[in-house]
């Protein structure tokens, strides 16, 4: 049985799955004007992407027009393997693969995984191409950080001339500051660098001060970091560093937040009558926590 033009395209329209799209002629499709064609070829894609199709389900013709070839790639890990395998043979075969908005476009179609293994060479030397696989990998849904071993393992198919590039790192650290911890030494004493992903730093452990203990090395001393999670969480004060914990600033914020914090601060800090005093002037609920030698300097000191 032969269908029309307008059959298939109400078909397309209506998602009516009798009407075997496969058997659309090329006769009939080139028949129609342009408008027509980019009609029928905006419902075919709407479709595609409706029903998970495969490619041995278009017309073959089609199967080298770009909007057909991202549609296909939609969700395409949802699909059969042997139509995954169709779909990226289709697209190696296709004029796109040197194309970055084409690239683009893919790695919004699935987890950014197709885009990565169809690009052809000149596109994986983008920058662009970089920042967009690692946020597809970044935003996957997690609890917490992520691993410092994950971060480098993701970082390291990077190319050299972009590892180096400090504009590059820039804007990666940026969007994921969590990166960070991947970047060179010398890129990672950069004050720029530093400066971006504080700022990153600072915004997150506020909400999330739990978070400080996935911080990079280079970062867990910052007293202006350590101060916005200790002003969220007090008794983060126990997992910071000797610098932090003797800081007597610091340790004053920690226990202003919680008072049993005041378990947690440097032995330093039990001899400093003047922090003492300051403390428990205006935390005296923190008296509770004190060690004797803290309770004596305070009535004596």
């Amino acid at each position: 049985m032969s269908y029309s033009f307008s059959q298939y395209l109400n078909a397309l329209r209506t998602n009516e799955n009798e009407i075997p799209l496969v058997d659309l002629k090329t006769d009939i499709f080139e028949s129609r004007n342009e408008a027509e064609k980019d009609a029928f070829l905006k419902a075919l894609c709407g479709y595609i992407r409706l029903n998970l199709m495969g490619p041995e389900e278009i017309p073959g013709f089609l199967l080298k027009d770009r909007d057909v070839l991202i549609a296909l790639g939609y969700e395409v890990w949802s699909k059969k393997d042997e139509q995954i395998d169709a779909i990226k043979e289709h697209i190696r075969a296709s004029e796109f693969t040197s194309d970055w908005s084409f690239i683009e476009a893919l790695f919004d179609a699935d987890d950014g995984s197709l885009a990565i293994s169809v690009a052809d060479e000149s596109v994986q030397e983008l920058p662009e191409f970089w920042i967009e696989g690692f946020k597809k990998w970044y935003n996957q849904p997690r609890e917490y950080f992520l691993d410092s071993n994950d971060i480098e393992s993701i970082y390291s198919p990077l190319p050299d001339k972009l590892k180096k590039d400090l504009n590059f790192n820039k804007q990666l650290v940026s969007k994921m500051p969590e990166f960070f911890s991947a970047l060179d030494e010398s890129l990672r004493a950069n004050e720029a660098i530093l400066d971006i992903a504080h700022e990153q730093y600072f915004y997150l452990l506020l909400n999330r001060p739990q978070l400080y203990t996935t911080l990079p090395s280079e970062l867990k001393s910052d007293p202006i970091l350590c101060a916005g999670v200790l002003e969220n969480d007090g008794m983060m004060l126990v997992v910071m560093p000797e610098s932090c914990r003797s800081n007597a600033e610091l340790a004053y914020i920690a226990i202003k937040q919680t008072p049993k914090a005041m378990e947690c601060i440097h032995d330093n800090l039990t001899y400093d009558v003047a922090f003492i005093k300051r403390t428990l002037d205006e935390c005296p609920d923190a008296l509770a926590y004190c060690i004797p030698r803290i309770k004596y300097l305070y009535n004596n000191g």
